[in-house]
């Protein structure tokens, strides 16, 4: 395993060697010297303490002649002639034959025998002296009692003898020290010799090491700059990715592209895709990423687990909105000695494959639905078709010229969004109460478009250039459809396809007929708005998965001046008491109420002369608590303004334009916040306003006050008794807010 290393490394191998080996070397002689300098060194302070022990016992004896002299020798002097006589001889004998001994500290050492001549002389002397005088002096360390004649014996000695033992002491003291600067020197030599060879080898090495790792640093530049050049240029994103899930420091300038950002190094790969896919997707792509380090997983059989192939993700696009994305990210195991270390993670941006793909599958379901709807068209009414035709035609030219209409900040564009809203919500509708499925498709995805433009911070005019477009799609399929329903039905009166028949004119013997053909045509609106209002009843039960009952009573007092507003009015409640109010048929056995939900339209004139539609159903009634939830995690309110509100302030919100109790369960009936919000911009739109009565777990009645039409020709109708539920005393009133409404007749 080290062979190559060493076979490209081996000067500097063996440079570091012979290092090491002077540096073992010096380090070895070091140590030696240093021993036997700090041998040299004990045995000089022996020595020394010889040379003291023998002055001291010189100055006892002629102390112990004085107080003998006098009378009587003290304990304290016995004791010491005792201790330095003891001493002076153990101390001589080990500096004569070596052994153990204790230096001046009190540490244990052991010393060696001399091996000097002059060392070993001197003690020699001193042995010579020190024997006799030991043989004089052991009658006093002997004995308790010392007479004068010992006394003056032990001075003897102390004058005579024992300074000719401090001189040989002294002498080997000398002989000593100079032993010890002999050695001292020679450690230095070693010392610096071993330096100098120290620091050559270590120039020779720093200066090989130098020409290495300069060719070597040469190398490497050379492939960063191909990687750099391979990472700038490849058109895709390309990274490494840790057991800890977080981004390696070399990315290609792709990846910064595709997420928008440059600061990816050491990001948490996970963190990066936060708030960008699904939680379950994040959820999924951790357990992904796991399995893949873990070492008894095949690879190739876990890529179909692979949650983040062409997964769609919403990029910011630097004014508070998002860009989709389709991502196909792939993962790779990186292995070193048999262990995956990393992921090399490939991410390739599939979104115009994917645009294409859609577009493709658009054509096709745009060229069935064509055909369902030519089917559609020559089985049923092709006048009817025409006619929604023509309201959606004209609608959606309304909504384009409300684009056109210059708006110069972002208050004035929301106004003109919450108008576009209400008017293709209110189209969406039309196009479902016929059962145009493409219309209605097309409508909701423009509702999409509108709601991701209601969620950005800040609007600007170039924001709408979507809608735009998908508006134009949106006229294009209605006047396909008004183009096949007005040729389907000249087919039927016999005349030739894009033909205009002329008109006839008007005489005064046809005015009974014009008299008869007005209240066929009254009876005929009463009738197709009876059958719009329960063909949209059906279709939302049925999505739903809801059964209920609609009754009607009064539509044909509605003026034909009011039935198209008046109409769309009750659709949206229709709508909004099948999503929000009735319960599915489980829930309402369980709370002891017949499967089928009751939905009641009724129409009365009040006491302005003009008209209170009233729509019922027995549903659950609307919670307010679950409106103060959403209200508050909308953020539209804060919570101290929140919790003064009272139930009835708290109700009168769900008439705001964007706020839906069901904003995360969008579907085509609901979650976009616009059905009461329209039903609210309706009625005022003809100087009215709407009330709401709800009792839990009881149901919900919305009453909409409207003043007096203009004159008609049809406008007639008797005050009829209203069928609407009244309001009991635990009910929840409300009424929409800037609005007032007058009471029922």
């Amino acid at each position: 395993m080290l062979r190559p290393y060493l076979g490209k490394y081996r000067a500097l191998a063996a440079a570091v060697a012979s290092f090491l080996v002077i540096f073992l070397g010096v380090l070895g002689v070091n140590l030696q010297l240093s021993r036997q300098t700090a041998e040299a060194v004990s045995i000089l302070n022996l020595a020394n303490w010889e040379r003291t022990l023998s002055q001291r016992m010189a100055r006892t004896l002629l102390e112990i002649r004085d107080q003998t002299r006098a009378g009587a020798v003290s304990d304290d002097l016995r004791k010491e002639l005792r201790v330095t006589v003891a001493g002076f001889g153990a101390t001589l004998e080990v500096l004569t034959r070596g052994g153990p001994a204790r230096r001046l500290d009190g540490s244990a050492i052991e010393l060696p025998a001399p091996d000097d001549p002059v060392i070993e002389r001197l003690l020699r002397r001193a042995h010579g002296l020190w024997a006799p005088m030991a043989g004089d002096l052991a009658p006093l360390v002997g004995t308790d009692v010392i007479g004068a004649e010992d006394a003056d014996s032990a001075a003897l000695v102390a004058a005579g003898d024992l300074p000719a033992l401090f001189n040989t002491m002294n002498d080997l003291a000398v002989a000593l020290e100079s032993n010890a600067r002999t050695r001292e020197a020679t450690l230095q030599r070693v010392q610096l010799g071993g330096m100098l060879l120290a620091i050559a080898n270590f120039l020779f090495i720093a200066l090989r090491s130098i020409g290495q790792l300069g060719r070597a640093d040469r190398r490497v530049e050379r492939s960063q700059k191909e990687n750099a050049d391979i990472l700038r240029t490849v058109q895709e994103g390309l990274f490494l990715l840790d057991r800890d899930k977080r981004i390696g420091g070399q990315q290609s300038r792709f990846l910064a592209g595709i997420f928008g950002r440059d600061d990816l190094a050491g990001a948490d790969f996970l963190s990066l895709l936060k708030g960008k896919v699904t939680g379950k997707t994040l959820e999924l792509a951790a357990d992904y990423i796991d399995l893949l380090f873990g070492e008894h997983v095949n690879e190739k059989l876990v890529q179909s687990l692979n949650p983040l192939q062409n997964v769609e993700i919403g990029i910011a696009d630097g004014r508070g909105g998002l860009t989709a994305k389709h991502l196909d990210v792939r993962f790779t195991r990186v292995r070193e000695r048999s262990k995956t270390t990393h992921l090399l993670v490939t991410v390739i941006d599939v979104t115009a494959r994917v645009r294409l793909e859609r577009e493709l599958e658009s054509l096709k379901i745009q060229a069935k639905d064509q055909f369902a709807m030519l089917a559609k068209l020559m089985r049923g009414d092709p006048a009817r078709m025409a006619e929604i035709a023509t309201i959606v035609r004209v609608g959606a030219e309304a909504i384009n010229a409300e684009l056109r209409e210059p708006a110069n900040d972002s208050a004035a564009l929301r106004t003109k969004l919450g108008a576009i809203f209400a008017q293709a919500h209110r189209l969406k509708g039309d196009a479902a109460s016929f059962g145009i499925e493409a219309l209605e498709t097309s409508l909701h995805q423009f509702e999409g478009l509108l709601a991701t433009l209601r969620a950005k911070p800040d609007l600007c005019g170039d924001d709408f250039l979507p809608a735009a477009v998908a508006l134009d799609g949106i006229l294009a399929q209605a006047e396909q459809i008004l183009t096949i329903g007005r040729a389907l039905a000249a087919v039927e009166r016999g005349a030739e396809p894009g033909l205009v028949e002329p008109e006839v004119a008007a005489t005064p013997a046809a005015a009974p007929v014009r008299g008869r053909a007005s209240a066929e045509a009254r009876a005929a609106g009463v009738r197709a708005l009876d059958d719009k209002l329960r063909a949209i009843a059906a279709r939302v039960a049925a999505r739903q998965g809801k059964s209920v009952e609609l009754r009607t009573f009064g539509l044909d007092l509605l003026p034909a001046n009011y039935r198209r507003t008046a109409g769309d009015i009750a659709l949206q409640l229709v709508r909004n008491a099948i999503v929000h109010g009735i319960e599915r048929p489980a829930e309402r056995r369980a709370a002891g109420k017949a499967e089928v939900g009751s939905i009641l339209i009724d129409i009365v004139p009040n006491v302005a002369r003009g008209f209170t539609l009233s729509t019922h159903d027995d549903g659950r009634g609307i919670d307010v608590s679950t409106v103060r939830a959403r209200l508050a995690a909308s953020g539209r309110f804060s919570s101290e303004r929140l919790a003064s509100m009272s139930d009835r302030e708290i109700a009168t919100r769900i008439f705001d334009a964007g706020f839906s109790t069901r904003a995360d369960a969008l579907d085509e009936d609901a979650g976009q916040g616009v059905g009461l919000d329209l039903v609210r911009r309706l009625a005022e739109s003809l100087g009215g306003a709407v009330q709401v009565q709800s009792r839990p777990g009881r149901g919900t009645s919305f009453r909409v006050a409207l003043p007096p039409p203009p004159q008609s020709a049809d406008t007639a109708g008797a005050p009829v008794t209203s069928r609407a539920a009244a309001a009991g005393p635990d009910a929840t009133v409300a009424t929409s807010p800037g609005a007032s409404i007058a009471e029922p007749a």
